[in-house]
């Protein structure tokens, strides 16, 4: 899945994700143009890259 979208509800997909409460996306940083990732290890939720730059 590829979502592209404000920060904000960024963060808040991404704490869901990980099975964090929505305000727990208060504490991910999220810069402009960058990409971050969210996947699976082991069968859990995993950050793979966060705020790396585009291009």
């Amino acid at each position: 899945m590829l979502l592209f979208g404000h920060g904000h509800i960024l963060r808040a997909v991404a704490a869901r994700r990980l099975g964090l409460p929505v305000a727990a996306g208060a504490l991910f940083r999220l810069d402009t143009a960058t990409v971050s990732r969210v996947g699976v290890e082991r069968g859990r939720p995993v950050v793979t890259g966060w705020n790396v730059p585009a291009g």
